[in-house]
């Protein structure tokens, strides 16, 4: 099954400057999120934690990632503690 195009940085940069300080992301968002983010396709069923692991190899600053990316995969992974996921 195909996926849609990876969303380059710009459009996860525009996503995280949208998001109001102090809102959490949405439950609907969230798992889509960080697949999106770990460049995996919709169907992936792969866990939070691996899906964090697998972003932070391709967003991390000190790999040559975005840092504003890297904020919002930070923020993903924040609220999917929280969540419990």
């Amino acid at each position: 099954m195909l996926h849609e195009p990876q969303k380059s940085a710009e459009a996860f940069r525009a996503e995280f400057h949208a998001i109001p300080p102090g809102t959490r992301l949405s439950r609907l968002r969230l798992l889509p999120l960080l697949k999106e983010l770990a460049g995996a396709p919709p169907n992936d069923e792969r866990t939070t934690q691996q899906l964090y692991k697998a972003a932070a190899l391709r967003w991390h600053p000190d790999v040559g990632g975005d840092a504003e990316v890297f904020l919002l995969l930070q923020l993903a992974r924040s609220e999917a503690r929280r969540r419990g996921l």
